[in-house]
């Protein structure tokens, strides 16, 4: 009876392994489901890479295809004992980079990590509240955004008196984050400072 409660548990962990390796296996849950299926895409890829490249990366697709139902229907149990994982994190950083900028009067007070546009830096950078103004940078419509305003509106209107307009703007662009266009923004105007969503 002991014998096979060792042999049961063995198995109970094989198993256990097995399903993790499925679920979350690193540098497959990059790959698109309908990568490498067709001929042509084969083809083009061993012209440009060499015929062992090539059958490793479809050896890797089509064992992600065959991991993508099971991760489906498993993995959908991850989130409740929150034990799901994404390799997303260490791949190769963000497809657009984000900033937030803050102009009084037309003229830039601050820009994210920008140290000749560094006022409220100590603030807009602390540990606590670099989420809400990330959340801001990156969403238009995030939660928070009329709260870090008026925050924002008051200190400008402290800190630079007969100010007329505060704009909050959220930029965007390719990395390295040289190239940046507005994204989303909000104003807020005399007399009554009213924080008011605006096109870019």
């Amino acid at each position: 009876m002991i014998r096979m409660t060792g042999v049961f548990r063995a198995i109970c962990i094989l198993a256990a392994h097995v399903v993790l390796l499925l679920l979350g296996t690193p540098g497959l849950d990059f790959l698109p489901p309908r990568y490498l299926e067709s001929e042509r895409a084969q083809q083009a890829m061993e012209s440009k890479y060499g015929v062992v490249r090539t059958q490793l990366a479809v050896a890797a697709a089509d064992l992600n295809r065959l991991r993508l139902p099971f991760e489906k229907t498993v993995g959908r149990i991850q989130p409740i004992f929150r034990i799901a994982q994404s390799w997303h994190l260490y791949r190769d950083g963000p497809h657009q980079i984000h900033k937030l900028e803050i102009r009084v009067d037309g003229v830039i007070v601050y820009r994210t990590l920008d140290p000749q546009r560094a006022w409220l830096e100590p603030i807009l950078r602390n540990r606590r509240i670099r989420p809400v103004v990330e959340s801001i940078a990156g969403k238009p419509k995030a939660v928070n955004r009329k709260g870090l305003g008026r925050f924002i509106v008051a200190q400008a209107r402290d800190d630079f008196p007969k100010i007329r307009q505060v704009e909050i703007i959220s930029l965007y662009g390719p990395p390295p984050g040289e190239r940046l266009r507005p994204h989303h923004r909000m104003v807020a105007q005399a007399p009554d400072w009213t924080i008011e969503d605006r096109k870019p």
